[in-house]
C-alpha cells in the first residue's frame, strides 16, 4: 500500500526509520473518536514511488509517498483504549494526540494488541 503524511512528520518518520527495526503507524481518521488499525513502514518518502490518486486532492503539503504494510485494520474506539498513557505526551491518554505524534513503545505495544483484539472479534462475527 501507497501512503503520504504532512510534511512536518517527514524528519521524525525518516529518523525512526533510519534508526528503529520497526515503524509502526497507527491511524485515526480525524473527529471518529477510533483508531482504524495500523501499519509497519515499510520504506521512506520516495519520488520514486508513484503518488496515489487521492494525494492530489489533500488540502495541505505532503511527504512523498511511502510504502506500508497494513497489519490490522479494525475500526478501535477510544473508550476501548483511553486506560493506556502515553509517556511520550506528558502523560495523556494515547487516544490524545496530533498527526505525527509519537507513541512510547510499551503504550504502542499495548495499542496495538487491542486494535488487534478488536481486528478478531470483528473477523468472529464476519465483518
Amino acid at each position: 500500500c501507497i501512503w503520504s503524511t504532512q510534511t512536518k512528520n517527514f524528519d521524525i518518520l525518516t529518523e525512526a526509520f533510519n534508526t528503529c527495526r520497526n515503524v509502526i503507524l497507527v491511524f485515526s481518521v480525524n473527529n471518529s473518536r477510533a483508531f482504524q488499525g495500523y501499519a509497519r513502514m515499510l520504506s521512506l518518502p520516495s519520488p520514486s514511488i508513484p503518488a496515489p490518486s487521492w494525494q492530489r486532492a489533500l488540502l495541505w503539503a505532503s511527504t512523498d509517498p511511502f510504502r506500508i504494510q497494513w497489519i490490522t485494520v479494525a475500526e478501535t474506539r477510544f473508550n476501548r483504549v483511553g486506560h493506556l498513557k502515553n509517556a511520550y505526551n506528558e502523560g495523556q491518554a494515547v487516544l490524545v494526540g496530533r498527526d505525527g505524534q509519537e507513541i512510547e513503545e510499551g503504550c504502542g505495544r499495548r495499542l496495538c494488541e487491542m486494535i488487534d483484539v478488536v481486528g478478531r472479534e470483528e473477523s468472529a462475527m464476519g465483518w
